[in-house]
């Protein structure tokens, strides 16, 4: 998959999460102009960075930055499809997940990352 093609993807997840349909109005969302968008488009440079900052001032917005970036289903949604029972959960799970709860937004996507890497498990576009 292209730069470009990698870059529309995760535009149009973005798009779906935000119920935005045009580029220009997530441009202004992200705090670029419509010219450095185009251009960043075009050049395939999807801007992760504005995207952190954007759910860090808007935490309302409730982005979904694995979903967003790498097309995996939120999290709230695959566990209920795997049909996980919180109740059934060890002590050490619950308490991961509860480290995990108290991270700031980039914390939790730099621990993703960090996991993904590590387990050489390739991002899904």
């Amino acid at each position: 998959m292209t730069h470009q093609q990698s870059f529309s993807c995760r535009l149009l997840r973005l798009k779906e999460q935000l119920g935005i349909q045009h580029d220009k109005d997530i441009a202004v969302l992200l705090g670029l102009g419509v010219t450095a968008f185009s251009g960043r488009k075009e050049r395939g440079s999807f801007p992760v960075n504005h995207l952190l900052a954007l759910a860090a001032k808007r935490p309302d917005l409730h982005i979904d930055f694995t979903y967003v970036l790498n097309g995996e289903p939120p999290i709230s949604s695959e566990i209920s499809s795997k049909n996980i029972d919180i109740n059934k959960l060890s002590a050490d799970e619950l308490e991961l997940l509860n480290i995990f709860s108290q991270l700031s937004l980039t914390q939790k996507v730099h621990l993703v990352g960090f996991i993904t890497n590590q387990l050489g498990v390739e991002a899904r576009v």
